[in-house]
């Protein structure tokens, strides 16, 4: 597969609900027989804690990619 996306429709619901409007992301690389690298996108919720959005896997830079 080239890449999976998962975003729960609870968490986006509840995002547009109750978050502050604050997006980050952050990656590391998954050192498997297949590699990859695993994305993360989070929010912040009304206690400043954090609040999980969203999951991609996708590819690593290569120069096919």
């Amino acid at each position: 597969f080239k890449s999976f996306y998962m975003c729960l429709e609870g968490c986006k619901s509840a995002f547009q609900k109750e978050c502050r409007t604050l997006i980050g992301v952050d990656g590391c690389l998954l050192k498997t027989k297949y590699g990859g690298q695993l994305l993360i996108v989070v929010g912040r919720d009304p206690n400043d804690q954090y609040f999980p959005l969203a999951f991609v896997v996708v590819e690593t830079k290569t120069k096919e990619s």
